[in-house]
């Protein structure tokens, strides 16, 4: 009995007469590493908006306790504004909204410019920091001693 050899210059089996198919083992290498690389830079893609996002998050959040610090200041005595421990009133009043605290270490920082007998100019200063870098977001406001006549 004869034995049949595969035909290289023509592909085919001799006896049944049917093309080879499939890949070679360096077409499934390449394959593979194309596949990889594709995957390695969607994977980037999704990963390098995230801490633009934590920074979006972290100054909304910032704000907000800003302007919480503010409406307090609206409904407090003109005379009392400057005397009042803003900071200390963040902390016991849940304006300190930057999780944990004790990673961001939010502070509060008011400062106040008498513009004239009745009129404050106040700056609130909300500084914080995540990932090693200090950030920080700057309110400023008018509030006016309206007299009660």
């Amino acid at each position: 009995m004869r034995k049949q050899f595969l035909d290289l210059k023509s592909g085919f089996y001799p006896v049944r007469g049917k093309p080879l198919t499939g890949f070679t083992m360096v077409e499934l290498l390449i394959a593979t590493t194309l596949l990889l690389v594709a995957i390695t830079g969607l994977l980037a893609a999704f990963r390098s908006p995230a801490p633009l996002n934590e920074m979006a998050r972290d100054t909304t959040i910032a704000v907000q306790d800003g302007s919480r610090i503010i409406e307090e200041m609206r409904v407090t005595t003109f005379s009392n504004i400057q005397g009042t421990n803003w900071d200390t009133w963040a902390t016991n009043n849940g304006a300190k909204n930057l999780l944990p605290i004790s990673e961001t270490g939010e502070q509060v920082v008011v400062t106040y410019t008498t513009l004239d007998a009745s009129l404050l100019e106040i700056k609130i200063q909300i500084n914080w920091s995540r990932r090693s870098r200090s950030r920080n977001v700057r309110l400023t406001t008018r509030i006016a001693n309206v007299g009660t006549s």
